[in-house]
């Protein structure tokens, strides 16, 4: 019974250091995709959290020891609070975008890892279903020069639609697309699983 509790603890550690890296990920990927860079991130934070500072002095007397809990707070509700935040809160990942299997994919490339995260993820995470699993493929649609993107499907086809209904969506200014076609598909380890 003793070896059962402590594989138990040792799993939910395990569990919560891998939601903390996947949450660190997530973070990281809103500030780049919303255009930026780590040097703007802290200032903006740092901006943020000094206008909650003094918001938090002005409302609350207190001692001069109790200004590092008033940091913290400040950076809390900046970063993740409900007003103004940058990003969700931990709690609130882990129930949207940590569920989601397409977004979580897509973090998973984003972070580079191996496939023991992904592994992790779907043994601990995700429930069996009898869905079929989705994997990542690389589509190239040829246009007159090669368009290539990143897709979580599960099969084949709806790697070819995904990749088609993204490319329509693209802004290729100032290239003018007279028509295009799906002519290469590949697996996640660069193995051709479809070639016109």
């Amino acid at each position: 019974m003793g070896n059962q509790k402590k594989a138990s603890a040792t799993l939910e550690k395990r569990k919560k250091a891998f939601e903390d890296q996947c949450y660190e990920a997530y973070k990281f990927w809103w500030s780049m995709s919303h255009g930026m860079s780590q040097l703007e991130l802290l200032e903006t934070v740092s901006d943020l959290v000094a206008k909650e500072t003094e918001k938090l002095v002005s409302d609350t007397a207190t001692a001069e020891t109790d200004q590092e809990k008033l940091i913290a707070t400040a950076k809390d509700q900046v970063l993740s609070g409900s007003g103004g935040n940058l990003w969700e809160s931990r709690d609130a990942f882990l129930k949207n975008e940590f569920l989601d299997q397409r977004y979580m994919a897509s973090l998973f490339n984003m972070m580079g890892t191996s496939d023991s995260l992904r592994k992790f993820y779907t043994n601990h995470y995700i429930k069996p279903t009898r869905q079929p699993v989705l994997a990542t493929y690389w589509v190239t649609i040829k246009v007159d020069g090669r368009y290539v993107t990143q897709v979580v499907a599960t099969s084949v086809d709806e790697a070819k639609g995904l990749a088609e209904s993204r490319f329509a969506d693209v802004n290729l200014d100032p290239l003018e697309v007279v028509g295009s076609e799906c002519i290469i598909i590949e697996d996640a380890k660069g193995n051709f699983v479809w070639e016109k």
